[in-house]
């Protein structure tokens, strides 16, 4: 293993809080993805499972706050939310009108969130938010939106803009009136110009500083290319602050105990496309932002990869690779089951190395882990140290000289 000189990781209370290098001093900051109140299996095994509400999705007016000390707490480290899932974007054939909007009154939450439960999570915990608008929204639809974050969000915290989610991916329906992909790219690029306009006129003179317009595209380097080249042609005459990409690894991986040579494999090539989407967003002077990322097992047996000790060591690989490319990466997600940081809201700090060993980048689960079979249980010993403070542990990789991982 060699050391890069400097590639530090900081984990604040045992979770990812911030990659930098010392060389450039250029910081990657961590955001995290909110999955589904209530989606995952530990829903009904773990008390509420991935639900943030102390009354409970189904139950959440009457509450000051409404959001559960265990979820306010897990999050604090984060430098940016993003509510994708909570905006129900996804497969939605959710009415574009105002008035037809989740509402701060209703009884229950579900799909979508309101986004005043949104812009009050980011007020409390005075951390970025980042929302996304419908891909049916018509123009009243994403001015209200605009005006309500504006007024309401704390004028210290940043507004990120993106409309929709992954258009270009044929798997979810949002996408289906743009045409193939190369019509996607275009859909996207002025879609995106509207809304970012509209957003402008509402902020006025706080939108320098206080909106990050996200233009977002897919981890495939021509067509991030192909969207900055239409976005560039805009008929709005606006501009994007970043594209956005989701640098997954491992897709088409058979997960198992001996897989992560794969992953590896797989986290080489990833970065390929990433270091050319890098110079894409330098070429057109706009940041380069990770909307979702980690890994993306979804055959063989899962369980047992994530329950690895292997899968740890993979993603600080991972991250100290991204760090190097990316002024944010937003994970997903924050709590559930095979996407999650944790897989229920409170899970312990701590559980017996036989239940639980470390799930990806989890470092607060004792037991087993070891850095590959160097400083054994050094979880243990984290945990000994953190006590709410932030802990900066150098970690060794080999690398190029952009500081990729090369094997």
């Amino acid at each position: 293993m060699c050391l890069k000189k400097g590639r530090m990781i900081a984990l604040t209370a045992g979770l990812v809080g911030l990659l930098w290098s010392a060389a450039d001093s250029r910081p990657m900051p961590i955001g995290q993805n909110f999955i589904p109140v209530g989606w995952g299996k530990w829903t009904m095994e773990h008390g509420t499972g991935t639900d943030p509400f102390r009354g409970g999705r189904e139950n959440i007016t009457g509450f000051d706050p409404i959001w559960t000390p265990e979820f306010l707490e897990e999050i604090r480290p984060f430098t940016v939310y993003r509510f994708m899932d909570w905006c129900y974007v996804n497969n939605t054939d959710r009415s574009g009108a105002w008035a037809d909007r989740a509402s701060p009154t209703d009884p229950g939450a579900w799909y979508p969130i309101a986004f005043e439960h949104m812009i009050d999570l980011c007020n409390r915990m005075n951390t970025h938010g980042w929302f996304n608008v419908v891909h049916t929204a018509d123009d009243n639809y994403i001015r209200q939106m605009a005006r309500l974050i504006h007024t309401t969000l704390k004028p210290q915290i940043k507004c990120y803009i993106e409309w929709s989610n992954e258009i270009w991916n044929f798997a979810f329906s949002q996408g289906g009136g743009c045409g193939e992909i190369e019509g996607r790219a275009s859909c996207t690029a002025q879609n995106s110009a509207r809304v970012f306009k509209i957003f402008e006129e509402e902020f006025g003179a706080d939108a320098p500083t206080r909106l990050v317009k996200v233009l977002p595209s897919w981890t495939v380097s021509w067509y991030t290319l192909t969207l900055l080249q239409n976005f560039s042609r805009n008929t709005y005459g606006v501009t994007a602050d970043a594209v956005a990409i989701a640098p997954y690894v491992g897709h088409d991986v058979e997960a198992s105990a001996s897989c992560f040579p794969q992953l590896y494999a797989r986290l080489v090539e990833t970065m390929a496309d990433v270091r050319q989407c890098r110079s894409y967003a330098d070429q057109f002077n706009i940041d380069l932002v990770a909307y979702e990322g980690g890994q993306h097992l979804i055959s063989g047996d899962v369980e047992t990869a994530l329950n690895s000790p292997l899968m740890y060591n993979f993603y600080m690989a991972y991250y100290d690779s991204m760090s190097n490319y990316f002024d944010l990466f937003v994970n997903y997600a924050y709590a559930g089951y095979g996407w999650g940081t944790k897989e229920w809201i409170g899970q312990p700090v701590t559980e017996p190395a036989a239940d639980r060993q470390c799930k990806p980048f989890r470092p607060h689960h004792s037991g087993a882990c070891d850095n590959g079979g160097k400083n054994g249980r050094w979880h243990d010993r984290l945990l000994e140290s953190i006590a709410g403070t932030t802990l900066t542990i150098i970690f060794s990789s080999c690398r190029n000289n952009r500081g990729d991982i090369t094997r």
